[in-house]
């Protein structure tokens, strides 16, 4: 069984043998220079799939995003290795 991670004012906890994950969002505007609007390439700025992107935002899977618009990039964090009682917001 799961049991919840322990919690922060501060943001999420790492302590030693922490093995828990969160989940988190980025705001980005469409658009950046050199980013081209598309949601794969959009997507690989981040590390997630378009397929990620759309589901965070609730778009269809031909969109393409306008310059300019603010998109959820879901991300996944988690305490890095051999960094026992360090504790950071995500």
């Amino acid at each position: 069984m799961a049991t919840a991670a322990p919690t922060s004012i501060k943001g999420f906890n790492c302590t030693s043998n922490c093995t828990y994950s969160c989940q988190a969002y980025a705001l980005y505007h469409a658009g950046f220079v050199g980013v081209p609007l598309d949601l794969a390439a959009i997507g690989d700025l981040f590390a997630v799939s378009r397929f990620m992107v759309v589901h965070a935002n609730n778009l269809s899977t031909t969109a393409a995003p306008a310059n300019w618009q603010p998109l959820l990039m879901s991300l996944q964090c988690g305490c890095p290795l051999r960094s026992p009682s360090s504790s950071w917001s995500a």
